[in-house]
């Protein structure tokens, strides 16, 4: 059964990829606000395909820990790093406890 699942989560999510792969960079040439909005949409889509076709639902928690605007996502490297640390005293970044990562924002 995990290979069918499997299965038909390729066999939809290459044609979504594809389709959103050219519309994102087309999106482009409009203004980064609308390649960002096909961005977000795929997203979207490939979370919808994914509960759909694999069954694996998500939840979202913490986004008031989440500072607005643009943000990034990073691993965390030691402690010890000085590159590190400016970056951190300088973007204001927000520690997320489960996981050893960094949310960086604006």
């Amino acid at each position: 059964m995990t290979t069918l699942r499997s299965l038909l989560f390729l066999l939809g999510s290459i044609p979504i990829t594809t389709v959103f792969g050219i519309l994102v960079p087309l999106g482009g040439l409009f203004g980064v606000h609308v390649a960002a909005a096909f961005a977000r949409n795929y997203t979207k889509v490939m979370l919808v395909w994914v509960e759909w076709s694999l069954g694996i639902s998500y939840e979202v928690q913490g986004w008031e820990n989440v500072p607005p605007g643009p943000v990034m996502w990073t691993a965390r490297p030691s402690r010890l790093s000085p590159v590190w640390s400016r970056i951190e005293s300088t973007a204001g970044a927000i520690r997320s406890q489960p996981f050893s990562s960094m949310v960086i924002g604006t």
